[in-house]
C-alpha cells in the first residue's frame, strides 16, 4: 500500500500529539523517535511515549509478544532484531515500562511491519494507532515509499 494511502487513513483529529525531549535540556528541530520521545495522549489518565526500542526494553516486549501471539518470538530474536541493520523498531512506554511495540525491514524503499502489539491490558486506549502512526513519520523520514504487513 502507498505510504500517502496509509498516512491519510491514520490522520484524525481524535488524538495530538507533542514532540518531547527524552533528556529535559535536550531541544532540537526535526527530532525523530531515536532521540525523541512521542507523547500521544487520549482522554484518559494514561499516555504512552513512543520511542526507539533498545536492549532494556526487551524482557517487557517478550511480555507483549507472549501475551498477543500463540507462537511469539523469542527474547533471542528482538536481541538479533536490534542488530539488524534494515530493521527498526519502536515501543510505547507508559510508567517507563514498554507496553507496546512495532518493527519494520527497511528493502530500499519500502517496508515490512514485522510486528505490531499492545499488552492486553493497554489495549483500546490508542497506543497501537500512536506507535503506526510514529512508524509512519519514520519510514517517511526514511524514504520509505510502501509498506506491507503480513497478518498471522
Amino acid at each position: 500500500m502507498d505510504i500517502n494511502s496509509i498516512k491519510s487513513t491514520y490522520a484524525t483529529n481524535a488524538y495530538s500529539y507533542q514532540k518531547q525531549s527524552t533528556s529535559a535540556e535536550n531541544n532540537t528541530k526535526n527530532s525523530t523517535a531515536e532521540d525523541t520521545g512521542v507523547v500521544y495522549e487520549k482522554s484518559t489518565d494514561r499516555s504512552a511515549i513512543i520511542e526507539k526500542m533498545k536492549s532494556d526494553d526487551i524482557a517487557n516486549v517478550v511480555e507483549v509478544e507472549n501475551s498477543s501471539f500463540d507462537i511469539p518470538w523469542s527474547k533471542e530474536s528482538f536481541e538479533n532484531e536490534l542488530k539488524n541493520k534494515l530493521a527498526m523498531y519502536l515501543v510505547a512506554k507508559v510508567d517507563e515500562k514498554a507496553v507496546g511495540y512495532v518493527g519494520v525491514w527497511k528493502i530500499f524503499d519500502e517496508g515490512h511491519i514485522t510486528n505490531v502489539a499492545v499488552h492486553p491490558d493497554y489495549r483500546g486506549q490508542g497506543i497501537g494507532k500512536s506507535l503506526i502512526s510514529e512508524l509512519l513519520y519514520l519510514c517517511e523520514k526514511e524514504a520509505i515509499n510502501s509498506l506491507t504487513l503480513e497478518v498471522r
